[in-house]
């Protein structure tokens, strides 16, 4: 069924751009939807720049993790197709294995799950396993990350997020979530505080578990410190993009001064500030139904991704599995709701391609 679902996905998405375009050829439609962040990706998987940026604005592709692209280039040179093609087929397969890999984390509620899988292929935000955009790899990993917990195997855990922390720099945060589960499952099997320190150093696959959490990070930050001679070329070059961290209150006063008042044409800083405050909103949601530790994840990466300002913040929102999975699950609890969201919920998607294939909508850039 999920393969069925991603084959329509597809299908749909491109007969979105021939609609739209007239081009029947499916290589067009890879090229056309890869715009943006993903031509830098590209450039990754071509190889890192040495040297000062070559690019006018200072821009370089150090910015941007390697898992991902690598992944990419690895199956182009296995398939013999384009970076593009390869990238589209790529987050497809990636968007099948994630919706799969997340039924356990729904337990009895069928109907959710359901919801969520059909969200992820053929919803609005389905576009992300469709584009050769690193957000369907850091989506599944998330959720195998946290199935990983659910089951309380941390040392698993830890093995996900070593590649979630070289596929996203926020990656390296869910080491947080996975403290904070094993102090829930320490309290919920009715361990004492005062013995908590001891029982964690005792705990050897938690303690690999989280040695193994910054790996990707530390790793792709030795590369740059040897290839480049400044471990941090990351995080230094976002000021090309005008991206400096500073407080994320002031960063939402921006976004909503510069979207308001609403204008009678379409504004994207309205977009990225109420998706900002909708993410928050989700990301509390997901507390308050009990899953502490991926709340917990979900709060320190929003905040880190919005003191760099607001600008991609519903893309970044959207790949942050636990809202997804929440959100699924609060629809879901009336059953005409939930047949509702079917029709809408891929109505909306085809409006988010074709807004992205027109290269004039950037709710997801």
């Amino acid at each position: 069924m999920l393969a069925l679902f991603a084959a329509c996905s597809l299908l749909l998405k491109f007969a979105v751009f021939v609609y739209m375009t007239g081009d029947l050829s499916p290589l067009a439609f890879a090229d056309r939807i890869c715009l943006w962040d993903c031509r830098w990706f590209g450039k990754v998987a071509q190889g890192y720049e040495v040297g000062l940026p070559t690019n006018r604005n200072g821009e370089a592709n150090w910015a941007f993790f390697p898992l991902y692209p690598l992944l990419v280039k690895a199956v182009a040179m296995l398939t013999m197709l384009p970076w593009t093609a390869a990238g589209v087929l790529v987050s497809q397969v990636l968007g099948i294995l994630a919706a799969g890999c997340a039924r356990p984390l729904f337990g009895s509620q069928t109907r959710a799950y359901w919801l969520f899988a059909f969200g992820a292929l053929l919803g609005p935000f389905s576009l992300l396993f469709s584009m050769p955009y690193s957000e369907s790899l850091f989506i599944l990993l998330t959720i195998l990350v946290l199935v990983q917990l659910q089951r309380g195997d941390y040392l698993r855990a830890g093995a996900w997020a070593a590649l979630l922390s070289a596929t996203r720099v926020t990656g390296v945060l869910i080491g947080a979530a996975i403290v904070l589960q094993a102090i829930i499952d320490y309290r919920r099997a009715g361990g004492a505080w005062r013995d908590l320190p001891r029982s964690f150093l005792s705990d050897n696959r938690l303690l690999l578990g989280l040695a193994l959490v910054p790996l990707g990070l530390l790793g792709y930050m030795v590369y740059l410190r040897l290839w480049m001679g400044d471990g941090l070329a990351f995080a230094h070059v976002q000021v090309a993009w005008g991206r400096a961290l500073d407080n994320p209150f002031i960063q939402f006063g921006i976004a909503l001064h510069s979207g308001w008042p609403f204008k009678a044409h379409w504004d994207p800083f309205s977009t990225y500030a109420v998706g900002g405050l909708v993410a928050v909103v989700l990301t509390t949601l997901v507390a308050l139904r009990g899953h502490y530790a991926a709340a917990l994840f979900c709060f320190i990466a929003l905040v880190l991704s919005f003191s760099a300002g607001l600008f991609s913040s519903v893309r970044f929102a959207a790949g942050l599995a636990p809202l997804g999975l929440v959100s699924a699950e609060l629809i879901a609890r009336r059953r005409w709701l939930s047949w509702s969201a079917y029709p809408i919920g891929l109505a909306l998607g085809l409006l988010v391609v074709a807004g992205w294939i027109s290269g004039r909508d950037f709710t997801m850039v």
